[in-house]
Formats: C-alpha cells, sequence, structure tokens
C-alpha cells in the first residue's frame, strides 16, 4: 500500500497554507503492535541512521548498503498512522548545523545527535581561509546520499528533505567556538560581520546545490521541519540569537536572516525559546519572512499552552503563517477557539489512533 493517499490534494493543501488560505494539521501515532526496525548498536532512531553512516564512511570507507537504509526507513513508517496532512518523509539528518563540517571536516556523532563545535576552535584567521570544498568528505556523502535515496523515493512517489545546513551564526558558533563567538560581538565586531556575510553566501550555494539535486529526483521540496513546498523553501535560524540583546541582534543577526529570506522563495523561522520573543517583532517586520515556528524551549510549557496565545494573535495580526509542534491533544480545544485557522501549521503525536481521530474531528470543525 502506498504511504500517502492522494498526494495531489495533499500537496493543494500544503500550498494553500503557503498561501495563508487554510491550515495544515499534521497528527501521527503508532500503530497497534507496531515493531521497531532493526538498527546499528548505539543508533538511536531511524532518524539518525544517515547521521552513523556518514560517520562511519569518512572515518573508515565503509560503504553503506542504501537498500537496507531505505528498508529501515520503510518499516519505520509502516509502524505509525500518517493522519491528516501528515505525510511519511525521510530527509538528510547528518545533525543540526552540518554546514560547519561541509567546511572544516570535523563531526562527532553522539548517539542522538552530532556535535561540530570543534574541540580547539578556529582563529578569524583560520575561519577566513575556509571556502567551499567540492571534495569535503561530509558534504560528498550528503550529495551520495541525496542520490541514492532520491533513486528510491522517486519508485515511492516520496519526497526526500535537504539536510540541516544549519544557521550562519551557529556554523560560525562551531567553528569559533559558542563562547568565543559572543566574545567577538565585542572584540571582533567587524570580523564577525564580514563572515557571516561571506558564510551567507557560502550556505546558499550548499542549499542550491543540494536543491538542483534532489530535484531531479522528485517534485517539491521538503526540509527539518517537515513541510511540503512547490518552491525553494527552508526553515532559517539562529538559537545564538536567544543570548543576544535586541540591539545586537539588530545590528548583527537581522541583516543575515533578511539576506536569507530575499535569497529564498520561502522562508520560516526557527523561533527557539523565550530568549528570543524580544526579537520578535523585529522578524514580524521583514516582508519576505513567511512565517514563524514557535518552540518554547526545555522546562517551558508546550505550544499549546494558552501563555503564548498573545504572540500567535501578534504574529498572525502582521500576516504571518505561524507553525506550533508538539500540541497535546488536551490542548486543541483552547487553541482552536483562541486562533483563527488560516495559515496555521499544527503538528500533534498521540498515543493511539482512536485519539488522533477525535483530535482530527476537532480540528476539521475549526477549519
Amino acid at each position: 500500500m502506498h504511504p500517502i493517499e492522494d498526494w495531489g490534494q495533499l500537496r493543494e493543501r500544503y500550498e494553500a497554507w503557503w498561501a495563508g488560505e487554510g491550515a495544515v494539521v499534521q497528527v501521527y501515532t503508532r500503530r497497534e503492535n507496531a515493531r521497531n526496525p532493526s538498527l546499528p548498536p548505539g543508533v538511536e532512531g531511524v532518524g539518525w541512521l544517515l547521521a552513523y553512516w556518514a560517520d562511519r564512511w569518512v572515518r573508515t570507507g565503509e560503504e553503506p548498503d542504501w537498500d537496507e537504509i531505505w528498508r529501515a526507513h520503510r518499516a519505520e513508517w509502516e509502524a505509525m498512522a500518517f493522519l491528516g496532512d501528515a505525510f511519511p518523509g525521510i530527509w538528510l539528518n547528518f545533525g543540526p548545523g552540518a554546514m560547519a563540517a561541509y567546511l572544516e571536516g570535523y563531526a562527532e556523532l553522539r548517539g542522538d545527535t552530532v556535535w561540530f563545535e570543534l574541540p580547539k576552535p578556529l582563529s578569524w584567521e583560520e575561519i577566513q581561509g575556509l571556502d567551499y570544498d567540492p571534495n569535503n568528505s561530509w558534504w560528498q556523502f550528503t550529495l551520495n546520499a541525496a542520490r541514492e535515496l532520491g533513486k528510491r523515493a522517486r519508485e515511492e512517489g516520496l519526497v526526500i528533505g535537504t539536510s540541516d545546513i544549519g544557521g550562519v551564526h551557529d556554523v560560525l558558533a562551531s567553528l569559533r567556538g559558542s563562547g568565543n563567538l559572543m566574545a567577538d560581538f565585542y572584540d571582533h565586531p567587524q570580523e564577525l560581520q564580514a563572515e557571516a556575510e561571506r558564510m551567507l553566501d557560502l550556505w546558499q550555494r550548499y542549499y542550491d546545490e543540494l536543491d538542483v539535486l534532489l530535484q531531479r529526483y522528485q517534485k517539491g521540496r521538503d526540509a527539518w521541519m517537515h513541510i511540503y513546498s512547490d518552491r525553494p523553501w527552508y526553515p532559517i535560524q539562529c538559537d545564538l540569537a536567544y543570548m543576544l540583546s535586541p540591539r545586537m541582534f539588530e545590528e548583527f543577526v537581522l541583516p543575515i536572516v533578511e539576506g536569507h529570506c530575499r535569497r529564498l522563495e520561502r522562508t520560516v523561522y526557527h523561533l527557539d525559546g523565550v530568549g528570543q520573543l524580544p526579537h520578535l517583532e523585529m522578524f514580524l517586520e521583514i516582508e519576505e519572512l513567511d512565517g514563524i515556528q514557535w518552540v518554547p524551549g526545555a522546562g517551558k510549557p508546550t505550544c499549546g499552552d494558552p501563555c503564548w496565545f498573545q504572540y500567535y494573535r501578534r504574529i498572525q495580526e502582521k500576516g504571518k503563517l505561524l507553525v506550533l509542534g508538539g500540541v497535546l491533544p488536551e490542548q486543541v480545544d483552547g487553541l482552536v477557539r483562541a486562533l483563527k485557522p488560516e495559515g496555521v501549521l499544527v503538528s500533534l503525536w498521540v498515543s493511539n489512533e482512536e485519539t488522533a481521530e477525535e483530535v482530527l474531528r476537532k480540528f476539521r470543525r475549526w477549519m
């Protein structure tokens, strides 16, 4: 059985959402008595299988079994129910901010994440010497994975999501060291600004080359935020902005975010944590920015909690799309009373298919 009943209708609903004309609701659950796919020891879930093989290939040259990788993802999809606008996907997950490895070559797999921050931080002179390298091992593995999985996805009618290239300043933090980079906002502002602009150009080169390759095998795009789009798009971010004052953010980070928005046809900003809320109004003034994804952060109420509704209403007032993940089933009633459906994407994991259907009925009445 094909994992998606009607791709045509699904694409139309996502395109309507991008246009601000409808809501998208993704509901996921595991099927009863579902079996987990077989994975190598130490791999924490199918989503980290590619990073595991990239690490082995870079270190030892061992070639992965691409059919086995595809079967593992297929088994994961068969163990799940995709309801509403949810759809199965595979994205080129090598960890958050893989551009650091594309430039410098360092990455360390730690079970359920990949660490890119260098053990020995680079000087600004060393960072200035980094450039696009077509023979970089991590980049070569990414392109090879796009080709191999793209061929298999084309046969299934699925869409491969592009790699998590990372935020420009977050990539610089991996190369320079987070503590050093925070000091550089005061001690080396000119170097920081110049290299951020250069990294933005390099970022776009990685995105464009990977997008061109993936489009040989599929129509449309996906990314780690798991949103379908007919046109090029990406979830842009600067997690480092959590630690910056609004003045510092406006001077150093905002121009890079605006640069992303001018270069890409569609963008959603990953607003990660309460430390970024002071910057929200500046994001909302970027005309080319399509939407905001809100992530409250560890230890905070989930996205469906009423304490965040004032920010959601403001985002909607400014005509931006709103992306909410991790909403709890018991929060749905309050959420749909508080918001208009146009331009909202809600994603939920629920415990069983019966709960999933109940949640979907509530959203259908809302829409």
